[in-house]
């Protein structure tokens, strides 16, 4: 079974915006809307490789914790909101999407077994 994973642009919101508080890092899971008509909710997971702070835009590989959905979330210029409760805490764009083995999924996002 191929699976699907994407870089993103991701652009982290300042806390006077609702954004992030302190500087993030490492992995994170998060809930996220795709589409303009916000149809659409899937729980995105992120690998912060480096310290990212509020105002910060990063590129960064994404998945969604549903491997099944990342075929129609994951879509070179999707837009999303990383959501923190009822609010945004950053904006994003799918910049490319590729179908990888499980082998290859597990060693991108450092899993095991």
């Amino acid at each position: 079974m191929n699976l699907v994973y994407a870089w993103a642009e991701v652009k982290w919101l300042l806390p006077e915006e609702d954004g992030i508080e302190r500087p993030i890092q490492g992995r994170i899971i998060a809930p996220s809307v795709f589409n303009a008509d916000k149809s659409q909710w899937w729980s995105l997971f992120l690998f912060l490789k480096d310290t990212v702070r509020p105002g910060e835009t990063i590129t960064l590989p994404v998945t969604t914790m549903v491997e099944e959905a990342g075929d129609s979330v994951l879509q070179p210029g999707a837009r999303f909101e990383l959501k923190r409760g009822p609010k945004s805490v950053a904006y994003g764009k799918i910049i490319s999407a590729e179908h990888v083995s499980r082998e290859q999924y597990n060693s991108l996002f450092q899993f095991s077994g």
